[in-house]
């Protein structure tokens, strides 16, 4: 098994050039780890190179992260060196990973993610040094190490381990977030998959259904209302052993998995969940168990309303709207969180965008299966 310090090495150099003035005033640690987990007898080795410059002086902090995916066999381990590993190689689009399993390329929809052959990160370390904060202090001989405890977690249910996550600095600022980068090697393939995601905690649920990972996490929807009415928005990302075709995927969250799984009963973020994933079953399971009279007056600006009721809408345009204005995604809404539910805020409001959503052609635009 080879550390690839050609490359870190290689990345140094390129990127000093990236800080102008502030390229020899850094704080530069380089720095390495391994995480491994036994399945089905052989060892699965995750590998990880992180370049992290910091400064108290520069606004610009950055973080570079490559990692490699090996395998070591029972015959590798009895009759080869200790450091002898199969590579495996990243799958970067879902036509490679279908024909690597002969299944048939689908028409629209179909997956549309591409990730670079390259396992390298290039982050934002954050003002404070979120990578760096985490440094474990020898006061004895005043030196330092990351603390990977937190950075690299195993994804392991009932003792049965996948692959693993690797969290780094997502965005910056009071409303931090992590990105993750789930790593997933195929069984006896010499290949593995990839996924990121944008998570608010490192603290994700996992539930295990055969030989089917579901990964719940949340991000921050600041929708049109900015941070003081953000919400946490319930997402899941699946893989099957037994579809490894599939990949990594986005799925949406079931009603039963919202109540028993998930278990946080607000209005908002299922509602919202099931709006972006596409979901009417989730928003109107949502709206009939979740909603409340007073939520518009809380959460009014988070969908980009701003008269709470009819009677506060009267008093600012001085008569009742015709009627209830519903959104169409695929004309109101540009993918950056920029939302109109309608004109003002009620039950109606809310159950009249699940009747009136042209669900079908979403299906097709956004290439959802």
């Amino acid at each position: 098994m080879k550390i690839k310090n050609l490359s870190i090495i290689l990345i140094i150099t390129a990127t000093t050039l990236l800080w102008g003035d502030c390229h020899d005033i850094y704080e530069l640690t380089v720095s390495q780890e391994t995480s491994s987990y036994d399945y089905n007898g052989d060892t699965y080795i995750l590998s990880v190179d992180v370049m992290d410059y910091y400064s108290d002086f520069c606004l610009t902090h950055e973080i570079f992260i490559l990692y490699s995916v090996y395998m070591q066999t029972p015959e590798i381990k009895e009759y080869g060196y200790s450091s002898d590993a199969i590579e495996f190689y990243k799958i970067s689009n879902p036509d490679q990973l279908l024909a690597k399993y002969d299944q048939p390329v689908p028409p629209n929809p179909r997956p549309s993610y591409f990730h670079s052959l390259v396992s390298l990160i290039r982050a934002p370390s954050c003002l404070d040094g979120t990578w760096s904060r985490d440094k474990i202090v020898d006061t004895d001989s005043y030196t330092y190490s990351i603390d990977w405890s937190n950075k690299i977690k195993k994804i392991n249910v009932d003792g049965d381990t996948f692959g693993w996550i690797i969290y780094y600095p997502g965005n910056c600022g009071n409303s931090f977030s992590y990105q993750a980068e789930i790593i997933i090697p195929l069984e006896e393939e010499e290949n593995f998959v990839t996924e990121s995601m944008t998570t608010k905690s490192k603290d994700l649920l996992y539930n295990k259904n055969g030989n089917k990972i579901d990964i719940y996490y949340t991000f921050q929807d600041w929708g049109a209302g900015g941070t003081a009415w953000s919400q946490f928005i319930p997402q899941k990302k699946s893989y099957d052993r037994d579809k490894p075709w599939l990949g990594i995927h986005s799925s949406p969250i079931t009603v039963d998995e919202m109540e028993n799984v998930w278990g946080k009963r607000n209005f908002t973020s299922a509602y919202m969940s099931g709006f972006y994933d596409l979901n009417p079953e989730l928003m109107q399971h949502a709206l009939d168990n979740y909603y409340y009279d007073d939520i518009c007056e809380t959460f009014a600006p988070f969908f980009g309303i701003y008269h709470y009721d009819e009677e506060d809408y009267i008093e600012a345009y001085g008569e009742t709207p015709d009627e209830i204005r519903y959104p169409n995604p695929l004309s109101n809404y540009d993918g950056d969180g920029l939302i109109n539910f309608g004109d003002y805020c009620s039950k109606e409001q809310f159950q009249a965008i699940i009747d009136n959503m042209p669900w079908n052609e979403l299906e097709i635009e956004n290439g959802n299966d």
